[in-house]
């Protein structure tokens, strides 16, 4: 796992950032609530996620820190601002993080693909357990 640049803001964006990502987590999409229900609670293996994470000036879909691993769902908005999407990310690469980019479609149609992706970028990081993917099996959405 590489390491990561503590992206530093004042003490007051950074309060100001908290409360925009309390606001995200009580109107997440359908497709963000989805992929929430595949993460939550350690259920990929045992890692856990925090959902509209603060780093920096920015709030992140889906975070891991013990993978280092940043997951964004992008929707019909995120259209409209690739460049800036683009910018966002080369910033938090820069500082050491790992993104990955899911389109809203790619969640809701096809989840087990997005979590063995996931799983990959994980295993890249060294710190996924060898174990079956919690929707493997009977139960399984996709």
């Amino acid at each position: 796992m590489g390491s990561r640049e503590r992206i530093g803001v004042p003490a007051s964006l950074r309060a100001v950032m908290v409360e925009v990502a309390r606001d995200f987590r009580k109107t997440s999409t359908t497709s963000e609530g989805v992929l929430w229900e595949a993460l939550r609670g350690g259920r990929l293996h045992g890692m856990r996620f925090r959902r509209q994470h603060p780093i920096g000036p920015f709030v992140v879909d889906f975070y891991c820190p013990a993978g280092n691993l940043i997951v964004e769902v992008d929707g019909p908005i995120h259209e409209t601002q690739q460049d800036h999407d683009r910018a966002r990310q080369e910033l938090l690469e820069g500082c050491g993080y790992r993104v990955v980019r899911f389109t809203a479609r790619e969640v809701e149609s096809n989840l087990q693909m997005v979590i063995h992706k996931i799983e990959a970028h994980l295993q890249e990081g060294n710190v996924a357990q060898r174990s079956p993917s919690p929707l493997e099996g009977e139960g399984a959405r996709g």
